[in-house]
């Protein structure tokens, strides 16, 4: 399989007609598309802050969103949701096990409700079909997350790895590729995933945490991507990517794309060559 880049096509070039997966550029933060049909895609997450989110969405046409995926409750993978739902259907929403920030959480669940849509914490192992894609979810795994009943997870502990590393972890194969979405899981819920024995083998990798320095090597290696995306704002605080996670994907083979820097990415795949088309 060849891969192919092309740099910042204008209007009307964007988006590709047969882009598969969508990276957002939403700033600092997570917000992507996979198609499953005509105007239809997954949504995973939605950014910090509504307007990008529904940018994207509309220049890509879609109108309903069979599943909406909030891997975890940070501000800049949930605040952003209104852009997502607004003129748009929404059919059911999958979020992480950890209700934790716990105000951001009920935000989501109470908005949730209003619109009639369906909420659930699927666990590691669940399998779903959604139009053209095959989803499983791969994390978190039990390896010491709290989950939402848990009294020893405390407020004081906002922000935190324990968030990151519930945060829901998935494989998806739709159109010939399979598409290995992360979330911010660190290196224990990497660890503890590897320690499954799945299958990580990927053609797309989504690095985790918007390419944080925190990654576990062998995580990373599993995936064997040809494409590593990092999803981060531009002069981002957090210096996302951090270098050495930019060293150990390149050191890999992986060809890296990143939102501060190529802002959206589309990844199409045509005659067996998976190609990347970027929008700033």
């Amino acid at each position: 399989m060849i891969i192919c880049l092309a740099g910042a096509p204008r209007q009307p070039g964007w988006p590709p007609r047969d882009w598969v997966l969508v990276a957002c550029d939403v700033g600092q933060g997570d917000g992507l598309a996979v198609r499953t049909g005509r105007r239809t895609a997954i949504v995973v997450d939605s950014g910090p802050d509504p307007a990008p989110m529904r940018g994207c969405l509309d220049r890509l046409g879609i109108a309903a969103v069979p599943l909406l995926i909030i891997t975890h409750f940070h501000a800049d993978h949930v605040a952003g949701l209104v852009g997502v739902l607004q003129h748009r259907r929404v059919g059911q929403m999958w979020v992480s096990p950890l209700a934790s920030p716990a105000t951001l959480a009920t935000v989501i669940r109470r908005e949730a409700e209003r619109q009639g849509i369906r909420v659930s914490a699927p666990p590691a192992g669940t399998r779903a079909s959604v139009g053209e894609a095959v989803l499983l979810v791969l994390g978190p795994v039990d390896h010491g997350v709290a989950a939402e009943s848990d009294a020893s997870f405390t407020p004081e502990e906002g922000e935190s790895s324990k968030e990151n590393d519930s945060s829901l972890v998935i494989m998806v194969e739709v159109a010939g590729l399979r598409l290995l979405l992360t979330g911010d899981v660190e290196p224990p819920g990497q660890q503890a995933i590897l320690n499954t024995a799945a299958d990580l083998r990927a053609d797309v990798l989504k690095i985790p945490h918007h390419g944080s320095a925190r990654q576990d090597p062998e995580f990373i290696a599993a995936a064997q991507a040809r494409v590593a995306i990092a999803s981060a704002g531009i002069d981002n605080d957090y210096g996302h990517p951090a270098p050495r996670t930019v060293q150990l994907v390149r050191s890999l083979g992986m060809t890296l794309l990143r939102t501060d820097q190529n802002g959206s990415v589309a990844i199409r795949l045509a005659d067996d060559r998976l190609a990347a088309v970027t929008q700033r």
